[in-house]
């Protein structure tokens, strides 16, 4: 994998219609459709709303109205496609704002301080690290971050930076597009990206102003998935064990998974990933 720029954003580096097409949302899409002439009027059905999830430690209330949220950081390119349904019609909610953040291939999120690098990243407030050394630890010959010859790195602070993290409206197919990487992953989590869903605002100033929030959510990648692509770099210098979908205390009784096919004819050229959420559009979060 050495050499290999993986995250590309060029004609030449799969991000094309028509590949988004091919991976499309026909599924979700298949229920929000309008009747076409001749078919009647037949009764619209309800969708199941989307359960919602916490937010997490690591949001922040002042993401940038863009496509393209990679700022440089390394990793498989992931096209990434959110449809928004409303749970009481079933039709695409257009003109809402998706908030997306999560962190980068290291298991490190932009706009915090005091996080450790990669191979060892903070865990979440409340969680533990494993013991230097411990099982799992992945450094030959019991070399913990605590051996002379592999000190612990020094804390990473990502104040001012805002990487991985943005807003975009949905169309009027209720869809919205981002560009990213494939998350990492941290002590005690999943592999996840957070997710927002704003109304009644408008963009403004190059950001995403007013309205309120009327979803909070989180998904999750399908376990063979990483089997993939967890030997190619940059995944495969991680040293802290993947909490497994199963186990994983937030998304792990259920959560929803994103749907992934390949843009091309490996892992550097990345995938498309497709999701839908029926959401209540007067409804608030009712967790935090």
């Amino acid at each position: 994998m050495a050499g290999i720029p993986l995250n590309r954003s060029g004609n030449n580096g799969g991000w094309r219609r028509r590949d988004i097409l091919l991976g499309g949302l026909a599924a979700a899409f298949a229920l929000a459709r309008p009747a076409r002439a001749g078919e009647g009027a037949a009764p619209v059905p309800a969708c199941i709303l989307t359960p919602e999830l916490t937010e997490g430690p690591y949001y922040l209330d002042r993401p940038k109205l863009r496509r393209d949220i990679t700022e440089g950081k390394p990793g498989v390119p992931l096209l990434l496609r959110i449809a928004l349904l409303d749970a009481g019609t079933c039709q695409p909610l257009s003109g809402a704002a998706i908030d997306i953040w999560h962190c980068d291939a290291g298991g490190v999120y932009s706009g915090y301080g005091k996080q450790g690098a990669l191979p060892f990243p903070s865990p979440p407030p409340g969680q533990a690290m494993p013991p230097p050394g411990g099982a799992g630890a992945g450094l030959p010959f019991g070399m913990g971050p605590g051996h002379p010859d592999h000190p612990p790195p020094k804390p990473k602070a990502t104040n001012h930076l805002s990487f991985l993290r943005g807003v975009q409206l949905t169309g009027a197919d209720g869809v919205a597009e981002f560009r990213t990487i494939v998350p990492g992953w941290y002590v005690g989590r999943a592999v996840h990206i957070h997710l927002k869903a704003h109304v009644g605002g408008k963009p403004r100033g190059g950001r995403y102003a007013g309205g309120h929030v009327c979803h909070t959510g989180q998904f999750g990648f399908a376990e063979d998935f990483y089997d993939t692509i967890g030997s190619r770099q940059p995944y495969s210098g991680h040293q802290v064990p993947r909490t497994p979908l199963a186990q994983d205390g937030i998304l792990g009784t259920g959560g929803p998974v994103l749907q992934l096919s390949p843009l091309g004819t490996g892992p550097e050229q990345g995938y498309l990933g497709t999701i839908a959420f029926a959401v209540d559009p007067q409804g608030v979060p009712r967790v935090r």
